[in-house]
């Protein structure tokens, strides 16, 4: 995919942490109500603000969690490349279910110490192709707490774009893999549901200017790029669409929606 390979492209061979885009934090654009999101998520300590509309970051102490990259509301955090490629590998090879873990000793697709560094976008664009598991530990008592509020702020805004119904068919958080339904929507079922429930609120959840280029919102055209596939492929086979799609794919591309 040619976003994949424009972002390989940006990144160095052997970067081993994540980078921040200076130019797109949130805290160079105003110093009235600084962004702390990726500064509070952090379990190490990495990222710091020595002064207003700077933000600094002492990778030697990284551990390479990658939850500043997920907290990032403007997404001015960029993954390390190994973190990317292990999930661009198995999203690329994605056509079933996907079971994601933090239990040692379960068997997951998506094995990681860290769920909530695991973005919405990415979880929409694996709730596309079927029913997302994540199965966690007890929270509770576990000391990557901001893990946990991490997760839970991705799944809010995952729901906000899939829908509801979507979400509540297609997503599922538990301790107990045993209790997951086994429902599923079709291909045809899902895009008639992510077009009727988020319509109105795509183009607020994906601001995304036609310059921009792949970085910190990788996740995030690559998520556009399978929303525009699945109408391809619905409209080719000559199946019928939600009347609001055009409407859809112009609040997404800028493409004429009459």
């Amino acid at each position: 995919m040619s976003l994949w390979n424009d972002y390989l492209a940006r990144k160095l061979i052997f970067e081993s942490h994540p980078t921040i885009d200076q130019n797109r934090c949130l805290n160079r654009m105003q110093t009235r109500h600084p962004c702390r999101s990726c500064m509070d998520v952090c379990p190490a300590g990495v990222i710091s603000m020595p002064f207003a509309g700077s933000v600094k970051a002492d990778w030697d102490s990284c551990s390479g969690c990658g939850l500043c990259v997920s907290a990032c509301p403007s997404r001015a955090v960029s993954p390390a490349r190994i973190q990317a490629e292990r999930l661009f590998s198995y999203a690329s090879r994605l056509q079933h279910d996907t079971i994601i873990s933090c239990k040692s000793g379960l068997s997951s697709d998506i094995p990681t110490e860290y769920p909530g560094a695991l973005n919405w976008e990415f979880l929409c664009f694996l709730a596309l192709h079927g029913i997302v598991t994540i199965i966690t530990g007890e929270c509770a008592g576990c000391e990557k707490s901001s893990c946990r509020t991490s997760l839970e702020k991705n799944l809010s805004q995952a729901k906000i774009f899939l829908g509801e119904e979507l979400y509540s068919q297609r997503v599922f958080l538990t301790q107990d893999p045993s209790a997951v339904p086994a429902r599923r929507y079709t291909r045809r079922e899902a895009l008639s549901l992510l077009m009727t429930k988020t319509g109105r609120t795509a183009s607020a959840l994906l601001p995304l200017p036609q310059e921009s280029v792949p970085d910190g919102t990788l996740w995030r055209q690559i998520l556009l790029h399978k929303v525009k596939q699945l109408s391809k492929d619905t409209a080719e086979a000559g199946k019928p669409t939600c009347p609001r799609s055009r409407r859809f794919r112009a609040l997404l591309y800028g493409a004429s929606a009459a």
